[in-house]
């Protein structure tokens, strides 16, 4: 995903207090991509009804719960 191909990232802790997909009622993007596999509850206004209907709304989701150690 480069912008060359029209894509911008955009990264964020999942404990961060502002979290946000939707403002004023649309969604802030298209795509969503979750790297969290210890998170127990997301910060600011994501929850699992939030990426459902994220998901019901037509956005993209790829999430992995895979934990790395080094």
């Amino acid at each position: 995903m480069t912008p060359e191909r029209g894509y911008s990232l955009t990264f964020k802790s999942a404990d961060d207090s502002n979290l946000l997909l939707v403002k004023y009622g649309e969604f802030l993007y298209e795509h969503l991509i979750i790297f969290a596999p210890s998170v127990e509850e997301f910060g600011g206004a994501v929850s699992v009804e939030t990426i459902t209907e994220f998901i019901d709304g037509g956005g993209k989701y790829f999430t992995s719960n895979m934990q790395i150690n080094s």
